[in-house]
């Protein structure tokens, strides 16, 4: 859809927060431990770097044993050993802060569900967009963030292509300068679709929105975790579709012949559900590692009377699977059972049913491709499938 471009102050009267600068690190609380010269001591920080910092196991429990750390720190009461300075007391809180900083950066193997959300792309000077942040309550008066970013470069004649991806939070960390290296003409408009939430994904109210209700309409209880609804997909593709776009379109031009819908996991089964039930939505779908064992295969059910229609014209889909498993069992209990329970509902379907699904697809007349990442996991395949998603969404 093609709208006229409004000032953040013409949105700012509609029902709306709109923030188009806000510094999450300017408000977000950092605990710093206190240095202590004592020699059995050890301070742990409770700082978060990011993910990428890795230390080995042997590396940390070097770290973290008090002997190691105490031999630069001589007491009053300790010689100083032949040709050894004492070190400079000014200088002791950040050695410790920085030890105990590369400590942290190992992230355990399921925080990448519940670690904090990297922000700092909204509020960083950007070589390719500029970042808009709005928060919108949908008709249930759930709220939602929605991400917005604006190519620098001159808007083509029919608009920008859009680019609405679910799981808005956790894609930030990816649009950093550093890792960003697209030039401005070469991307879409971004609308980053996510929760007022410190971390990466709101589990519980993606649970709900990106699901599909029972053959009955109604709600039902998440497989993986029953304190969990499933069901909203209806009302949350409304909400993008009467909510969120028409915003979008107050901030910038888009072609609504370019607009592609991403989502990942229960977030491409959202995108699964867009297709069958509202084809004409979008222009391109893609659908990374979808969810395709949820509630014993539902989802394959649903797509029946998508099979019984003509095919949409002008549409392309695009379904990814990865194809390896990660052996680390997470040290949250919770998130270890929530896995195991995975493991065993995942048998509900062949392990091939997205490539099938994909194949039925193609021979109903629909633009179709098929992406088997083989040494992905399905973690992994959420950044693979973005990035290569970005420069695709924009032709």
């Amino acid at each position: 859809m093609a709208g006229h471009t409004a000032t953040p102050a013409q949105l700012q009267s509609q029902t709306l927060t709109h923030r188009p600068s806000e510094n999450p690190a300017s408000v977000r609380k950092q605990d710093f431990c206190e240095a202590k010269t004592s020699a059995a001591s050890f301070c742990e920080a409770k700082m978060r770097l990011p993910s990428g910092n890795r230390v080995s196991t042997k590396q940390k429990q070097k770290l973290q044993n008090p002997n190691t750390l105490a031999k630069p720190f001589q007491t009053a009461s300790q010689p100083t050993r032949h040709n050894e300075q004492p070190m400079n007391k000014h200088l002791l809180p950040l050695v410790l802060m920085t030890a105990a900083s590369i400590v942290s950066a190992a992230p355990t193997p399921n925080n990448e569900i519940t670690r904090r959300a990297d922000t700092t792309v909204l509020s960083q000077q950007h070589n390719a967009y500029t970042f808009h942040t709005l928060d919108i309550k949908d008709s249930q008066n759930r709220p939602h963030r929605i991400f917005v970013g604006i190519p620098k470069a001159a808007p083509p004649t029919r608009g920008f292509p859009a680019l609405y991806a679910l799981d808005g939070n956790a894609l930030l960390e990816y649009l950093a300068p550093d890792r960003l290296k697209l030039p401005p003409e070469q991307l879409p408009v971004l609308v980053l679709i996510g929760y007022p939430t410190e971390l990466r994904f709101d589990t519980a109210a993606r649970a709900y929105d990106y699901t599909p209700p029972d053959p009955q309409g109604k709600t039902m209880p998440d497989q993986l975790t029953p304190e969990r609804s499933n069901g909203g997909a209806p009302p949350f593709l409304k909400f993008i579709l009467h909510q969120v776009r028409p915003q979008i379109d107050r901030l910038v031009r888009t072609d609504p012949h370019k607009q592609t819908l991403w989502g990942h996991s229960y977030g491409g089964l959202f995108v699964l559900h867009t297709l069958f039930n509202e084809p004409q939505a979008f222009t391109r779908y893609v659908a990374a590692d979808p969810s395709l064992w949820w509630q014993n295969g539902l989802m394959l059910q649903y797509a029946e009377p998508f099979f019984r229609r003509p095919p949409p014209s002008n549409l392309s889909l695009t379904i990814e699977k990865s194809g390896t498993n990660d052996n680390k069992r997470p040290a949250n209990p919770q998130q270890a059972a929530i896995l195991s329970r995975r493991e065993a509902v995942t048998r509900a379907v062949p392990p091939d049913s997205a490539k099938q699904l994909a194949e039925r697809l193609r021979q109903h007349g629909l633009q179709v491709q098929y992406r088997h990442h083989a040494d992905l996991t399905h973690g992994g395949l959420l950044t693979e499938s973005f990035e290569q998603t970005l420069p695709e969404a924009a032709k």
